[in-house]
């Protein structure tokens, strides 16, 4: 008799629930931080424990429902220097403009080069290559 193959699957319910508890506990000490720290201790530090915090938190709670890397830290990353430009004065409106702007611009190049990347395995397993058509490559040499 055939052995039977068992695929093995992580259960879903429990890295939610794990991915829930992180998220949570993330942000009660977040907002431990704001309530109870005095802002005067972190100003040599440029406020660092504070964004890290921050990014931390809203990555985590991100991940509960989106998985790839890349969308858990462009948006996080950008807030955040958003944030830090305020802090460091630039109250422009344009700035968080092109923040916004380029945090979509590198999540679109993310996303199409893993479309990209699927597209190029699948014409790989083509056998047939493309017919390169004669006019173009004409043009091509003679400019």
């Amino acid at each position: 008799m055939p052995r039977k193959k068992t695929k093995y699957r992580t259960s879903s319910k429990k890295s939610l629930i794990t991915k829930l508890i992180l998220a949570i506990a993330a942000w009660l000490i977040f907002g431990y931080v704001v309530l109870f720290v005095e802002p005067k201790t972190w100003v040599d530090y440029y406020y660092a424990p504070f964004f890290i915090l921050l990014v931390a938190s809203l990555s985590l709670t991100i991940n509960i429902f989106i998985s790839k890397m890349v969308f858990l830290l462009l948006p996080s990353l950008g807030l955040v220097a958003i944030l830090v430009l305020r802090l460091f004065g630039f109250r422009d409106w344009i700035n968080p403009l092109f923040i916004v702007g380029l945090v979509i611009a590198l999540i679109y190049f993310f996303t199409a080069s893993e479309t990209n990347v699927k597209l190029q395995s699948k014409n790989l397993n083509n056998q047939s290559p493309p017919v390169p058509d004669p006019e173009h490559a004409n043009k091509q040499t003679s400019a």
